[in-house]
Formats: structure tokens, C-alpha cells, sequence
């Protein structure tokens, strides 16, 4: 079961949605992020999964990355990934 935390942003925080839900599971690791892209429109609802996390000079970091739009219930439509990206090192100064 994941844990749920509601984000609020300030105006003058610049962002792509000031209201952002970050799930996170047991070990505390993000898994998903939703959230609405509103430099788009208030129909750019994604659903942002975090996978394959991976620990780079002891901090960790979701190597696999892939957005789903996201119905106004929450749920995503897993048809087609609008983003999809892979990181492959993170350098920690």
C-alpha cells in the first residue's frame, strides 16, 4: 500500500502544477507522482511513475521514468505513455 502526500506550491515557486500528490512506499522510495501540467491546460492530468530505483554514491534515484495521462478519477490510461525516460548515472557533488 502506498503512503500519499499532498503538495501545495507557492506562487512564486516556479513549477508545471502547484498541486502535486507524491506516493511513496514502504522503504519510504517515490513510486509515483500525479499531478496536472497547467503550463498546458487543466486537462494535462499525468500520472508519473518512478521505477528501478538504484543508489548512486548513497543516495537514491528512480532510474525508469514514465507518465500516463490520468483520468478526473485518479486512475491512469496505460494505452499509450505520453514520456518515458531512463537515467543512466547520477553524479552527487
Amino acid at each position: 500500500m502506498y503512503k500519499a502526500l499532498l503538495a501545495l506550491m507557492p506562487p512564486a515557486f516556479p513549477t508545471h502544477s502547484r498541486e502535486q500528490t507524491y506516493y511513496s512506499d514502504e522503504a519510504g522510495l517515490m513510486r509515483r507522482l500525479d499531478y496536472t501540467a497547467e503550463v498546458f491546460c487543466d486537462l494535462a492530468r499525468g500520472a508519473h511513475y518512478c521505477e528501478a530505483h538504484k543508489e548512486f554514491d548513497g543516495l537514491i534515484f528512480p532510474t525508469h521514468r514514465v507518465v500516463f495521462a490520468r483520468r478526473a478519477s485518479g486512475h491512469p490510461l496505460r494505452l499509450v505513455s505520453l514520456m518515458e525516460g531512463w537515467i543512466d548515472s547520477v553524479i552527487v557533488e
